[in-house]
């Protein structure tokens, strides 16, 4: 009896190890990944600095040549944000969501929204700016504003 709970046990951590290895190999994979961040065609700016995309989506930066800019995320656990946000903060989804609860107590700024499909949204929101996995751009779908 021993035994079969030892082996059962053990059967058990194996499942498990190898369903959040397969998680996170996803994310892996994509970290390497080129993203765009995009906005319309009818974006004010035909390209932005590193500089201003990291404080674009921290709401530090609200406009770009005086009009405003509403930076869209992608949606929370999505191997695109992750990778996202690791490329262009260095940060986490946990240090994601620590900096706007931080945000929200102390400054009430809330997060950029989110939607499932970036690409659509920067067409469906006026100046807004998003991004996507190089291989999920068409081209002339949107104007890439610069590659991470």
């Amino acid at each position: 009896m021993n035994l079969l709970y030892k082996n059962i046990l053990s059967a058990f951590i194996v499942f498990l190890i190898l369903i959040f290895s397969h998680h996170n190999s996803s994310y892996a994979e994509n970290k390497g990944a080129t993203i765009y961040i995009i906005a319309g065609n009818s974006f004010v700016a035909d390209s932005i600095y590193l500089s201003d995309a990291r404080r674009i989506f921290k709401k530090e930066k609200t406009q770009i040549n005086g009009k405003p800019v509403i930076p869209i995320n992608a949606k929370t656990n999505s191997n695109l944000k992750k990778t996202f946000y690791s490329k262009l903060l260095d940060m986490t989804t946990a240090d994601v969501a620590s900096y706007w609860e931080t945000q929200k107590v102390k400054n009430g700024i809330q997060p950029p929204m989110e939607l499932s499909n970036t690409v659509k949204a920067v067409f469906s929101v006026k100046n807004s700016i998003s991004y996507c996995f190089a291989e999920e751009y068409k081209k002339g779908a949107a104007k890439i504003l610069l590659k991470l």
